[in-house]
């Protein structure tokens, strides 16, 4: 596939531009790679530190110095639906490498923010800057210099460009990327398919704030086609100044919305 011309262009350019850094950052991960293994190179001391936490099993299998040792680094917290499963991964990957003769550690972790929760937010700041943070706490897990390969738990737009950022700081190491898996939709009850035969009254309460990405006209026309299958047709109550979670941004005027509701 030929590239448009434009596209061409600037590549060319960035090659150019990035030539001798990139020539440098090469022939530092073929140095890495020559070096042989970074457990190799532990005095006793630093390798007594870095397997103290590890099983007495673990511990023999690293000492043999010929099986791999994975480092894992997660991006796990149980605020975000995305991270959550990350809890149990670990104990699953050290399973399933001692099986093959191999042991597994969880080098460190990174942070994992949600615009989705900093929406409106003055964390929403710190949405792109977290991605350098996420980068460098990558790096200073990697930086013992104990693992032959690395495993990253991570989920979104800047918690995994963060990931491989650090990565790349070992890029000698092979790396694999794993997500958390599907998501669930979150609706414990999903009765979209059988509103057509709900015959109560429906009110429909949603947030909608200015900065948003979503014009008002196209998210009120988003909810109608949605609940346009009613028998009845809904009420719908738009509040301003409220995100993703009417009932917690404007409490108050939620509350009344309801009690209109209710009668």
């Amino acid at each position: 596939m030929t590239l448009h011309p434009t596209v061409a262009a600037v590549t060319a350019r960035i090659v150019e531009k990035s030539r001798a850094t990139r020539a440098d950052y090469l022939r530092r991960m073929d140095a890495a790679r020559d070096s042989g293994t970074g457990r190799a190179k532990l005095s006793c001391a630093n390798w007594a530190h870095a397997f103290a936490g590890q099983t007495i099993a673990d511990k023999l299998t690293a000492m043999d110095g010929s099986k791999p040792n994975l480092g894992i680094v997660t991006a796990y917290n149980d605020m975000l639906s995305a991270h959550q499963p990350f809890e149990r991964f670990p104990g699953v990957v050290r399973e399933a490498v001692r099986q093959v003769g191999a042991t597994a550690q969880v080098a460190g972790g990174t942070p994992a923010m949600c615009d989705g929760v900093t929406q409106g937010r003055p964390g929403m700041e710190l949405s792109l800057f977290s991605r350098d943070v996420i980068a460098m706490s990558t790096g200073v897990a990697l930086t013992h210099d104990a693992f032959d390969a690395a495993l990253m738990l991570g989920v979104c737009d800047k918690i995994v460009p963060g990931l491989f950022m650090g990565a790349l700081a070992f890029g000698h190491l092979p790396v694999v990327f794993a997500p958390a898996g599907p998501m669930p939709s979150g609706i414990p009850v999903d009765l979209r398919q059988r509103l057509r035969d709900v015959t109560a009254p429906v009110t429909v309460v949603y947030g909608w704030t200015r900065d948003t990405n979503n014009p008002r006209n196209r998210l009120e026309g988003l909810y109608r086609y949605g609940f346009s299958t009613l028998r009845r047709p809904a009420q719908f109550v738009r509040i301003e100044g409220a995100d993703h979670q009417v009932m917690i941004d404007q409490p108050a005027r939620f509350q009344a919305a309801v009690e209109r509701f209710m009668g």
